[in-house]
């Protein structure tokens, strides 16, 4: 039996009026797999309303 695991996304969030272009943001997705993660943040950019998202990265979140 596979657990979800908790996987940190990086985005680039794109806004001309900032003087550097826009800015990195990171959002939590539970999934069971990088893979999952990944679609996961993917959908989560085509649902963007207001402004641009990139995904940037998709890594799984260090537990201390």
């Amino acid at each position: 039996m596979s657990s979800k695991r908790t996987y940190i996304a990086t985005f680039w969030r794109s806004n001309p009026q900032l003087k550097n272009g826009g800015y990195f943001t990171t959002k939590e997705f539970q999934s069971v797999s990088l893979q999952g993660a990944t679609k996961q943040a993917e959908r989560y950019t085509k649902g963007m309303i207001y402004g641009s998202l990139n995904l940037i990265s998709v890594e799984l979140k260090q537990e201390n």
